[in-house]
């Protein structure tokens, strides 16, 4: 039978995304949760000074909450505070840094400066990569829906799973044309019949995507693929380079082996790069 703590109040952040909360000596980390909120929560593991909980229950919400952007937040992992004011994220990200620097390091009274804000609370990565799947994680919803069929992924891998990929419509970490490009290059892989990765079996025509930008306005693309033949690469590469003129750099890895291990075709990319 699962334990419940009731009345939990979170006062502070920790590490990975997670809120955190004390009850009889012990911190409990809660994971989608925000300083000042207050819930019910089932235990997941205990140990001597801590416990994992998850929330069964939101009891009140915090005053710092704000509704998150992404369609994808909660499930992807790749953001882990949207659901929290900007302004709060930089004061307890502060605090931490200084309950570090006290409680780890031991210094009393540590002299700090402000953090300064970003500019571009949204778009502001230059570089982000993605994963191939044969099969993609299904989300609540989805296993909800008895017709669903499960489809490849092009996305990103869920937190702590290696061989689970989540499916990625829209994210709001990089500029365009990034979700434009990687949307693209997912639907003309199935149309054209390309396999994607299976990270069990290790076989598939596509495993990974690169995209990077630079401030200048350069953008470079980097497809690794582990089984096509030299026909599918190219003719992957050439519909890239027709659909988006403004990509400055397009290369393709080969890696056929569960180590990392490419190769850049010198001659493909001859006619793909624009120097």
């Amino acid at each position: 039978m699962t334990k419940r703590i009731e009345n939990l109040e979170i006062t502070d952040i920790a590490d990975e995304g997670r809120g955190l909360g004390r009850m009889d000596g012990r911190v409990i980390f809660v994971n989608h949760v925000v300083p000042g909120d207050i819930i019910n929560a089932d235990i997941k593991r205990k140990k001597n000074k801590f416990i994992e909980a998850t929330v069964s229950e939101y009891l009140k919400y915090s005053d710092h909450r704000t509704s998150p952007l992404c369609k994808h937040f909660g499930v992807c992992g790749g953001c882990k505070r949207q659901n929290m004011q900007y302004e709060q994220q930089l004061f307890f990200k502060t605090k931490q840094v200084r309950d570090a620097l006290v409680r780890i390091a031991g210094i009393e009274n540590p002299e700090m400066e402000e953090i300064l804000p970003s500019a571009e609370v949204y778009h502001y990565r230059n570089r982000l990569d993605f994963a191939f799947s044969e099969k993609e994680w299904l989300t609540s919803d989805k296993l909800q829906n008895k017709e669903y069929q499960i489809q490849p992924a092009l996305g990103f891998h869920i937190t702590g799973r290696f061989d689970k990929v989540l499916n990625i419509d829209e994210c709001l970490l990089m500029q365009e044309p990034v979700n434009r490009i990687r949307n693209f290059v997912k639907s003309f892989a199935l149309k054209e019949g390309y396999t994607f990765f299976n990270r069990i079996s290790q076989h598939g025509d596509l495993r990974n995507m690169l995209v990077r930008n630079t401030t200048s306005g350069q953008w470079r693309v980097v497809i690794m693929f582990a089984d096509a033949d030299e026909e599918k690469r190219s003719r992957m590469l050439n519909a890239i380079k027709e659909e988006f003129p403004e990509i400055t750099s397009l290369y393709y890895f080969i890696n056929q082996k569960r180590t990392i291990h490419f190769l850049i075709c010198n001659q493909f990319c001859g006619v793909v790069q624009k120097l």
